[in-house]
């Protein structure tokens, strides 16, 4: 058995919203756990949440201004995932393209959101690895961040088109605390720590790109850390979005 955990980035203020994740076996991925959560021990730190490391909030207040300590915690956080992954998969879906082809054609009923459509393209990613003899792969279990922001839409368009893929399942990255909804609480999954790291440095990469194709900044170390792991990527602007619809006559406004 393999398993992927997604987790989104981006949104409305920058235009794009992408889901990014990685897949690995079931081994491999309890591999990960246990030297995430000593990773995390040595740090001294509940948790990795990229925003509030970039930030220097919450856990990482202390942090801010110590260069050192939070490279060393982003390099070791790097190798572990470098040690342990198998294939990561990065989905890009433009929100003005979208809203632009969304008055043509009747897309956002097929996919509610480009949420829903960047997580469908991830499964449909990590399936086709799949099925390639060279992956050794067998059946995937997708699991994706809990606080996604659509996922009733990426539930539903997991079978908007042939070939209809797996249902994906919601966990949490960090544990939770007890409530009325949730009495004992919820456990978080570390794996999922591991997306939120690749899901930020891909937005950071979006953010930067015009800048860095005018040679006015270069790629973030920190993503650069993790290219050892092989990449599958996919976009979606407005000329595959029309062709998307047109083919799957999803009908005209």
């Amino acid at each position: 058995m393999f398993a992927a955990y997604f987790d989104e980035s981006g949104g409305q203020d920058i235009r794009f919203t992408l889901v990014s994740g990685y897949v690995a076996s079931a081994r491999n991925w309890e591999s990960l756990e246990v030297d995430w959560k000593l990773f995390l021990i040595k740090f001294g730190v509940p948790y990795l949440h990229m925003k509030e490391y970039s930030q220097s909030t919450k856990c990482y207040k202390q942090w801010k201004g110590n260069e050192t300590l939070r490279a060393a915690f982003m390099g070791m956080a790097a190798d572990i995932i470098n040690s342990h992954l198998k294939q990561t998969f990065i989905s890009i879906v433009s929100h003005d393209d979208f809203e632009k082809v969304d008055a043509i054609y009747k897309l956002h009923e097929h996919f509610n959101s480009p949420y829903a459509l960047a997580g469908r393209t991830c499964i449909g990613l990590a399936n086709n690895w799949a099925r390639n003899p060279s992956s050794h792969a067998l059946d995937i279990k997708y699991i994706f961040e809990d606080g996604g922001p659509d996922k009733g839409g990426l539930i539903s368009a997991i079978q908007a088109l042939p070939p209809f893929l797996p249902a994906p399942a919601f966990k949490p990255s960090r544990d939770v605390a007890p409530s009325r909804k949730w009495p004992q609480g919820k456990s978080g999954w570390v794996q999922l720590q591991a997306a939120d790291y690749i899901a930020y440095e891909a937005r950071k990469f979006v953010v930067d790109h015009e800048l860095i194709k005018k040679g006015l900044r270069g790629a973030r170390k920190s993503l650069g850390a993790l290219t050892k792991v092989p990449l599958g990527i996919s976009s979606w602007g407005e000329q595959r979005l029309m062709r998307v619809c047109e083919m799957a006559n999803f009908g005209k406004r």
